[in-house]
């Protein structure tokens, strides 16, 4: 009794430290992770938003020269054929060309033609008077030589516009230039949504003189620069990003806008806390665990109902959350594992602590329902040379990572077993498991014969052997081999294998020679009676695999 009250003790005392853990772990670490991760993401989606208003800029700018430099152009604006407006311009071209205000002036800033097309629609209108105003005239931005050149966004009093302002020159780029082809887009509601959906952004742009900018603006106002994005939070479900661009006069008097969702990030969040949850309510449970268990020291009689009781609710209630722990930190790598290697690790550290506490949880449940005899057992006729192969390849990598061979020697008329399948394979998975544990040079070994009625396996490694003492007492619970090469574990692999074999009819020992040839542990099974008749020959062996 003593000896379990330690073990369930520090059970608990492992339990609560990894609590500790995980909630450092989830304030410190995994919470300012993601708050960079969203940050990190806003001030991409603003730099793409701004580099797809820099392409669209080069864009007009190359559509620009395609009517400045152009022989038909520079001949009208001598001649002013009407036929030249008549085939070249209009509200098709305008579309085309990405652009809905064309306007041409000459050498004086006369406007010689313009013309304005709605964004949604394909109806000329007359140009806006504040546009007009800018580029006739003697406004800074009209050409001036042959190699002048304009370009750039500029805040109106009808709107935000980008625009590009090209000498008209000949074919070949010849002058002396004989006025200005300004192109002009207009970055209203509905131009800004065609560039939204074709560039997969959500941005707005604003005068940072207007006196309507939105709160969310004017509340970061003094903080906004043109060289990074400043990050900000809308509301519960969209992230935002601000950075001032600077006009055609070299200006910082526009701001762009840009939300993403957070959706992301608040359900990584959400999961932290459930996953916090989940672990207070484990706790919550070893409390009363450990609470049965000292009850049991001072009446255990009266304790036997409220253990099968709580091995019930422990079942659920505790392997349950820690499975979702383990499958959420596992979704978590696969979601955020590659943007950062630090959050990596955590997440990584989260998920394996998960897999542990799960296999200490089971192990402590299966050794409960095998000693009150609560463990169901199908039982069926199994061929072992199936179960082996599929144990051996599922533990093969950890053989690997300690550079040790993995082999199996089987007949092939080895007969089947009467025996639970899943059970077997368990029983396996702890031989084999605790065989690579122990050794740290060459490998491990599982072999099969037949002995009368039964058949007997052994697993044998290369580590160090086991004292006569040791042999005695390897198979009781929460035991384990006292030596400098001690390994961490709960103790219950062997006590379990042998409940499970003892309950499926066999019997299971150590069979250890000498200090320097390993350890053997063999068990025995019964052959199933549809296989009485099957050769108790152990011939024709082949060894299937090895690993180093």
């Amino acid at each position: 009794m003593k000896l379990r009250l330690r073990v369930i003790i520090n059970f608990v005392g492992l339990m609560a430290l990894a609590f500790v853990c995980l909630y450092i772990a989830a304030v410190y670490i995994v919470r300012p992770k993601l708050a960079g991760l969203q940050r990190v993401n806003v001030q991409q989606s603003t730099s793409d938003a701004i580099n797809a208003i820099n392409y669209e800029q080069s864009l007009i700018k190359a559509n620009t020269l395609g009517y400045s430099e152009w022989d038909d152009t520079y001949n009208y604006m001598v001649t002013r054929n009407p036929e030249f407006i008549t085939d070249n311009m209009g509200a098709y071209m305008l579309e085309d060309y990405g652009v809905n205000v064309v306007v041409i002036t000459d050498t004086q800033g006369k406007i010689i033609y313009s013309e304005y097309v709605q964004p949604d629609g394909n109806v000329s209108q007359p140009v806006s008077s504040d546009i007009l105003n800018v580029f006739s005239g003697h406004g800074r931005f009209l050409a001036t030589s042959d190699s002048s050149s304009n370009a750039g966004l500029l805040a109106l009093k009808s709107g935000i516009i980008a625009f590009n302002a090209e000498p008209i020159l000949t074919s070949v780029g010849a002058g002396p230039y004989r006025g200005t082809v300004t192109f002009v887009l207009t970055l209203d509601k509905a131009t800004l949504n065609q560039l939204n959906e074709q560039y997969k952004t959500s941005m707005q742009l604003y005068s940072l003189s207007s006196n309507n900018l939105p709160p969310d603006i004017k509340a970061v106002k003094t903080k906004l620069n043109t060289k990074s994005p400043v990050t900000g939070v809308l509301s519960n479900s969209v992230a935002t990003g601000y950075q001032l661009i600077d006009d055609a006069y070299g200006n910082p008097s526009l701001v762009i806008r840009v939300t993403t969702s957070r959706q992301l990030f608040v359900q990584a969040a959400q999961n932290l806390d459930i996953y916090l949850g989940i672990a207070g309510l484990i706790t919550l449970f070893l409390s009363l665990f450990n609470g049965i268990t000292m009850s049991k020291l001072m009446r255990e009689q009266d304790t036997i109902n409220l253990k099968d009781q709580f091995l019930s609710v422990a079942t659920h209630d505790i392997r349950t959350p820690l499975t979702a722990i383990r499958e959420s930190s596992s979704l978590a790598i696969d979601m955020f594992g590659k943007q950062d290697a630090d959050l990596t690790k955590m997440l990584d550290i989260i998920h394996n602590s998960s897999a542990q506490l799960i296999r200490l949880v089971n192990n402590y449940l299966d050794s409960a329902r095998l000693e009150n005899g609560k463990m169901p057992f199908n039982f069926e006729s199994v061929t072992i040379n199936d179960v082996v192969k599929e144990t051996v390849e599922e533990l093969r990598y950890l053989a690997t990572e300690k550079s040790l061979s993995l082999n199996y020697v089987l007949s092939d008329q080895l007969p089947k077993v009467h025996a639970d399948r899943d059970k077997l394979k368990q029983v396996f998975s702890n031989l084999i498991g605790n065989a690579i544990k122990f050794t740290d040079h060459g490998g491990v070994t599982i072999n099969a014969k037949v002995n009368d009625k039964r058949v007997i396996i052994s697993v044998s490694d290369t580590g160090n052997s086991m004292s006569a003492e040791d042999q005695k007492m390897i198979f009781n619970p929460f035991q384990q081999i006292k030596s400098e090469d001690t390994k961490s574990g709960s103790g219950l692999g062997l006590y379990i294998s042998k409940l499970l074999i003892e309950k499926m009819g066999g019997k299971i020992w150590v069979d250890s020679t000498s200090k320097d040839s390993g350890t053997t542990i063999c068990f025995s099974l019964n052959i199933s009676n549809l296989d009485d008749n099957a050769s108790k020959s152990d011939a024709d062996k082949h060894s299937i695999t090895n690993q180093t």
